[in-house]
């Protein structure tokens, strides 16, 4: 009887510990690995013309002095209608 549960319970569980421990590094390496290449894709970016601020241009003290400049207090809600509503309207007329 103790063998049967050691064989449905503990295997298992060896496993699930064992195979989650080699997962886990495999999908942490994989944050390492591709954080070198965001600089391959800036440069891939920038040969076709689109232009990307370096991390450093953007801060939160930056956008809070945008923000300051907008006028938030005066301002009209336009509600644009859904794609289901506009073939309600075709359909009505």
């Amino acid at each position: 009887m103790s063998r049967s549960k050691f064989w449905q319970y503990g295997i298992p569980f060896m496993v699930f510990i064992l195979g989650g421990s080699f997962g886990l590094r495999e999908f942490t390496e994989l944050r390492y690995r591709y954080k070198r290449q965001e600089y391959k894709l800036r440069d891939e970016l920038e040969k076709k013309g689109i232009e990307m601020r370096q991390p450093e241009e953007i801060t939160l003290e930056k956008e809070y002095e945008k923000l300051e400049k907008m006028d938030l207090e005066n301002w009209e809600n336009i509600r644009i209608p859904r794609p289901w509503e506009e073939s309600e309207n075709v359909r009505n007329q």
